[in-house]
């Protein structure tokens, strides 16, 4: 859910599979968006979108953006929702190719990343459970052209993902992921979206990220798979240079979002285990 400028609340369902109720790409169907009023929850309005969607929805002022299985839409709240049907710039461009999970929207752009329909295969971890035959890519969408571009984290097929990239917009620098394979990749972009590999490093990262912008420090996660142990990572941003980890007491990998403390302390949740990680000088 998010809450648009006016206060009203967005919302839209999943439509992937989940376990124990696989869907094939052609038994889904197209996502509903709804608008809540926030103090009563009453149902402003709904509109079916032109897609399923398994991603998060992410907003600007009263607009809301949406990653379909094919293209990026762009619903608008003006009282009532409506498609905007001069923006659906398209991702998908092979069969092979996954769904786009959620968006990150800043500086007139948004950014994903793709393959997150083998999620649900989370089996305690996300290593190993990808079966398409493409690559993850991180993709940068221009939010007035509608210009798609897009960078590969790695040459490796069966990737899946099941969270958003993290993008420093002052940096430049945006940072994606393979759950799958184990892979974390940053890249320099332009003001046209180009992308340049500026670092990669082998790191089994599920979860969201979270990004300390005055240290330049990304906060990710580690799952180390012989001990069975989720391990907290604080990575340079620059340099892809790892910092500090530290156990974090689950013995499942994190696929959530952590979250920051209130006096140099952070939170991660898994599917276990709520770990509180304090800084220390």
């Amino acid at each position: 859910m998010v809450i648009l400028e006016d206060g009203t609340i967005a919302t839209k369902d999943f439509a992937g599979s989940r376990p124990g109720n696989v869907l094939e790409k052609s038994e889904q169907m197209p996502s509903h968006l709804v608008v809540l009023e926030p103090d009563s929850l009453e149902m402003l309005d709904e509109i079916e979108l032109s897609e399923p969607s398994i991603a998060r929805i992410s907003s600007v002022a009263n607009d809301i953006y949406v990653a379909g299985d094919r293209t990026l839409m762009r619903v608008r709240f003006r009282g009532k929702l409506e498609l905007d049907s001069e923006f659906l710039p398209l991702y998908k461009t092979t069969e092979s190719q996954g769904s786009a999970w959620d968006v990150v929207v800043g500086d007139s752009s948004a950014w994903f990343l793709d393959n997150g329909d083998d999620s649900y295969r989370y089996n305690g971890t996300l290593i190993g459970v990808g079966t398409l035959s493409s690559e993850v890519r991180l993709f940068r969408v221009d939010l007035v052209s509608g210009q798609v571009t897009s960078g590969r984290i790695s040459d490796l097929s069966k990737g899946v993902v099941a969270n958003p990239p993290l993008v420093d917009f002052e940096r430049r620098i945006a940072v994606g992921y393979d759950s799958g394979n184990g892979i974390v990749t940053a890249f320099d972009f332009d003001d046209l979206g180009n992308m340049t590999q500026r670092w990669s490093r082998s790191q089994n990262h599920g979860g969201h990220m979270v990004y300390l912008r005055d240290e330049g420090l990304v906060v990710s996660d580690d799952y180390d798979l012989e001990r069975n142990i989720a391990q907290m990572v604080i990575l340079e941003i620059e340099s892809g240079d790892e910092v500090v980890r530290v156990d974090t007491g689950s013995p499942v990998q994190s696929v959530l979002f952590p979250a920051v403390g209130f006096n140099h302390d952070l939170y991660l949740c898994t599917f276990s285990t709520i770990s509180r990680i304090a800084f220390c000088d």
